[in-house]
């Protein structure tokens, strides 16, 4: 459910067993360097800004072609994925201000 933040599996999927992921994230080396990585994707990747601004953008192109009641819908759905956006984004920010 994105608007509410939740972020479990769709109803009636388990998650998916990560076997090799789980033991190389036993192994401190490993760790380090995938949080690490994660960090920076985070600060150049990930910047909520970059992300909120290709959503504007891309609902700007989408706009130029709607009808005027789907122009409404794409701003409520816009502003959904932003919301959704902030809030992983921080979410995972937290996350890895903890490891």
């Amino acid at each position: 459910n994105m608007p509410s933040g939740d972020y479990s599996p769709m109803s009636g999927q388990e998650p998916l067993a990560r076997p090799l992921t789980d033991r190389m994230m036993k192994e401190q080396e490993y760790r380090n360097a995938y949080v690490a990585r994660y960090r920076e994707a985070m600060q150049s990747v990930f910047v909520l800004e970059k992300l909120q601004r290709r959503v504007d953008e891309l609902a700007a192109f989408i706009r130029a072609e709607a009808s005027s009641s789907d122009q409404e819908k794409l701003d409520v759905s816009a502003e959904t994925i932003k919301r959704y956006l902030s809030d992983r984004h921080h979410a995972v920010t937290d996350q890895l201000t903890r490891l």
